[in-house]
């Protein structure tokens, strides 16, 4: 796929890029956020080949049969590095920001060094902190990719040094475990579903709110224990400091996580609503949800839970008792009429 394929869609952008590298005003970092881990993936390779190509279109696209063009479809342009978070709790840690600066500083004959830091958001403070002078002092010859899907976890720090490309189109990705369970749990949810659905819909998101603060607990004191031994010959205030950031940062983690999966519930009242009122599939958004829709719905009963759940996303970000009004909010969706 070329960076002109994607003109249709985002005509500006495209135009932009194409005349930063005509003007060879590339930049050195660039944020690409979207919601289609497959666009972000094809759009990042067809960047890299205008950036590199050396025998460029006259309307500034890679020419897609060149050395470096066929070196980033390939997957072999030797001045290529990755970063991908890694192990359950799918993280990027310090050691491999450490590793990609090495990689930075190596020569390159000249050519661009490149470097792609995939799910960026999944670095900890302490790893952002410590991206923060590359950022802040960029080589020459150097284009570093933050790829994210979920771009306000990042420092606004990070975020305001490079320059931020966006992707997005009317679709989610429901990063977070146990997606399928809750989904599944969703067909039947619907108003007048009675107390059983109310229950084992409850248990359902229950359950993948209380995986989800597992791995934010364990990936916090993982990431303190961490932090900490790089803090031990700072002042104590600033090592209180320094700890209590870090402590905010993981609980951050799960807040966005749960808003994720509370979203998911949104999207699916808003989903059937626009259904009850015979708004053809083609032209509707979320299409991830299209397969569960039922046959037919009421749009007035549909209308009243869908204010419900509106009422819910609201209340839920105070502070409340989580579980129980999860189950209360269950139970009215399918309180019988």
């Amino acid at each position: 796929m070329t960076l002109n394929s994607f003109s249709d869609q985002y005509p500006s952008l495209t135009k932009r890029l194409f005349e930063a590298r005509k003007n060879g005003r590339i930049a050195h970092g660039y944020l690409i956020v979207g919601d289609q881990p497959q666009k972000l993936e094809s759009f990042v390779n067809a960047w890299l080949q205008v950036v590199l190509c050396s025998s460029p279109k006259e309307n500034g696209d890679a020419c897609g049969v060149c050395k470096y063009c066929e070196q980033i479809s390939k997957g072999h342009y030797p001045f290529y590095k990755e970063v991908k978070p890694h192990s359950k709790m799918r993280q990027i840690r310090v050691d491999d920001i450490l590793a990609l600066e090495h990689f930075l500083h190596l020569t390159s004959d000249g050519k661009y060094r490149v470097a792609v830091i995939w799910d960026a958001d999944r670095m900890n403070i302490q790893t952002q902190n410590a991206f923060l002078k590359t950022l802040e002092e960029p080589l020459e010859r150097t284009i570093i990719l933050m790829v994210s899907q979920n771009p306000s976890q990042l420092l606004a720090t990070i975020r305001s040094r490079i320059q931020t490309i966006a992707l997005l189109d009317n679709k989610t990705l429901y990063d977070y475990p146990q997606f399928e369970s809750v989904k599944d749990a969703l067909k039947s949810f619907l108003p007048g579903a009675g107390a059983l659905v109310a229950t084992q819909t409850t248990r359902a998101i229950q359950d993948t709110l209380d995986e989800i603060k597992h791995l934010a607990d364990v990936d916090a004191k993982a990431a303190l224990k961490e932090l900490k031994q790089d803090l031990e010959n700072m002042e104590p205030s600033i090592r209180k400091a320094k700890e209590a950031e870090a402590e905010a940062m993981m609980q951050s983690r799960y807040r966005a996580q749960r808003e994720l999966v509370i979203s998911t519930i949104h999207t699916w009242f808003s989903c059937l609503y626009m259904h009850s009122l015979k708004v053809k599939k083609e032209v509707m958004p979320h299409p991830e949800f299209q397969e569960l829709l039922p046959y037919e719905v009421d749009p007035f009963r549909i209308r009243q839970a869908l204010e419900t759940t509106e009422r819910f996303v609201q209340e839920i970000n105070f502070n409340v008792d989580e579980k129980l009004m999860l189950e209360s909010y269950c139970q009215q969706i399918c309180k019988k009429a």
